[in-house]
């Protein structure tokens, strides 16, 4: 353990904040790509780096001892809701291909 956190750290802001930037990247991938364009296996690629970098950044936050693991899930969950939130409301709005 590096360090311990001191004073208020639910949810883990780290970990909110890498999910929220993953969510809002994979959303805009997805919706450049979504009228079936590029090469499938970079999409794939690039999708599974993003992914790969927000739970870096939530496991980093357990392991140098500066979060609980609930922490780290409440964030991860919190910016799940959001992006959720937002993607459904860019559905509605917005004509998108089919």
């Amino acid at each position: 353990m590096a360090t311990h956190a001191s004073g208020f750290a639910f949810p883990s802001g780290h970990a909110t904040t890498s999910s929220l930037m993953a969510g809002l990247l994979l959303t805009a991938l997805g919706l450049r790509t979504s009228g079936g364009t590029g090469p499938r296996p970079l999409r794939t690629v690039v999708a599974a780096l993003v992914v790969c970098w927000a739970a870096a950044v939530g496991l980093s936050r357990v392991l140098l001892g500066v979060h609980w693991v609930t922490d780290v899930l409440a964030g991860w969950l919190f910016a799940t809701v959001w992006i959720g939130l937002g993607t459904a409301l860019i559905r509605k709005t917005l004509p998108l291909p089919q």
